[in-house]
């Protein structure tokens, strides 16, 4: 009776991965053939605002750009918590230059911001050498789901970016990084629950917090464990949120750049 009953379990383990698998390749499948129109939109959207467009033709058009910028952003999430499940994505060691990477992710921001009528502020420790090594890419993606999300959800108010250095080793620097809004806050019984996947925000007034918390603090989170640590969070209804989690760079070392310098010479350069 064993013998058959661990046979059915086989069987049912096998069909459930099977399943999983199914479903992580249609999701995979379905976001890449997503992006290719989306591509299409957003820069025929970037033509348009180039053709100097009328004011309120521009407005529609920023609007529109956003939107579709805001859509890939959620296609690429999908796309990220596939590769986590399916276990292929790998940390990258590269050089991280954390001001330009604040800076991309501010313009990219930067539209939701003013369309809430947000002021953002960066705290930016000036002990933190200008180059460190480090996954780049991830810890744009990180800052750029936290700050999205603080400016949906905060209306006329202020949103902080705080990155401070914490610890310090001969090869490594420890940073905190800060996210704080003084926007809806999150309710006290969705704070367990807001990092799991797929998972939603259900109360539908700002009295009571959340709207929809879609799929950027789950990306958030899965990231950070890539990157071996987590995210905290503080947050009180209607009194704002603050997210921070840490960060261990490898220190770069930093060659110095011999400047080349050109003398005046006349070329001939007729024909």
């Amino acid at each position: 009776m064993l013998s058959g009953q661990n046979k059915q379990l086989l069987e049912a383990k096998k069909q459930i991965e099977n399943v999983s698998k199914i479903r992580s390749n249609f999701f995979s499948l379905i976001s890449h053939e997503l992006r290719t129109p989306l591509y299409a939109i957003i820069g025929m959207t970037n033509l348009l605002l180039l053709e100097k467009p009328k004011e309120y033709q521009e407005k529609y058009l920023k609007s529109l750009k956003f939107s579709g910028e805001h859509l890939l952003a959620i296609i690429n999430n999908i796309l990220q918590m596939n590769k986590i499940e399916a276990s292929k994505m790998n940390t990258v060691e590269e050089i991280v230059d954390l001001k330009k990477s604040i800076q991309n992710v501010i313009t990219s921001v930067s539209f939701l911001v003013k369309e809430n009528k947000n002021n953002i502020e960066i705290q930016f420790d000036e002990r933190i050498p200008d180059q460190l090594l480090g996954d780049s890419l991830k810890i744009s993606q990180i800052l750029f789901n936290l700050l999205d999300n603080a400016a949906r959800y905060t209306y006329e108010g202020n949103i902080i970016l705080a990155i401070t250095k914490v610890g310090e080793t001969n090869e490594n620097i420890t940073l905190k990084f800060l996210i704080k809004d003084d926007g809806l806050g999150i309710p006290q019984q969705k704070k367990h629950i807001i990092f799991e996947n797929l998972e939603k925000g259900v109360v539908l007034s700002q009295d009571n917090g959340y709207l929809d918390l879609g799929l950027g603090l789950t990306t958030v989170n899965n990231l950070l464990k890539v990157l071996k640590t987590k995210l905290h969070l503080k947050s009180f209804l209607n009194e704002g949120s603050e997210f921070y989690f840490q960060l261990e760079l490898l220190k770069a070392e930093v060659e110095e750049v011999t400047k080349t310098t050109f003398g005046a010479k006349e070329y001939d350069l007729k024909g």
